[in-house]
């Protein structure tokens, strides 16, 4: 039982509870690509071939790696003084946010083709968020603790990506509407 108390205990440290919200902002923008937006585009009668084509949306974050090293390397002018890594997750977020908006604001029977950009824009600055996020898990602790860091990470984007997107978007969704 002291054994197992004192492994808890390594998962409580500040520097590790941190990372849990940069799992749930990682996870958000994935969880709403997944169940709300087919269940939306469905329930809004888009072609079921369209919809399984879109989920092609999610190799995004397969070949993230391509433009990790740009992200790693390229400073953004104007915010260069916040760091490499904040200013591209700032930049990322405002991005993600922005077009997780647009989706809702776009009606699918309407504007198929401007949803789906949309979409994969979103996915493109969610990817790009998840690699910010990544490089600070992983300067935020010492070498030992990475695999805490990891743990709570995917903690937090489970809760993120399934909890708050999937299961409080449906819910919404079902309450208020998809928009």
């Amino acid at each position: 039982m002291n054994l197992w108390l004192l492994s808890l205990k390594a998962y409580l440290k500040p520097n590790i509870l941190i990372i849990l919200p940069l799992g749930l902002l990682a996870g958000i923008p994935y969880g709403m690509m997944v169940d709300p937006l087919n269940y939306w585009l469905s329930k809004s009668g888009v072609d079921k071939a369209a919809i399984g084509l879109l989920s092609l949306v999610f190799m995004t974050y397969s070949v993230k790696a391509l433009w990790a090293p740009f992200v790693d390397r390229l400073e953004i002018p104007l915010l260069k003084n916040l760091g490499q890594r904040k200013s591209w997750l700032l930049v990322s977020q405002f991005f993600a946010f922005f077009f997780l908006i647009a989706i809702g604001l776009n009606d699918p029977k309407l504007n198929l083709g401007i949803l789906v950009f949309c979409v994969f824009a979103l996915a493109f600055f969610s990817a790009t968020q998840d690699i910010c996020l990544d490089a600070v898990r992983i300067e935020l602790v010492k070498k030992e603790e990475l695999g805490h860091s990891a743990a709570i990470y995917q903690l937090g984007w489970r809760l993120g990506g399934v909890y708050i997107s999937q299961v409080l978007g449906l819910l919404l969704g079902g309450m208020i509407g998809y928009s």
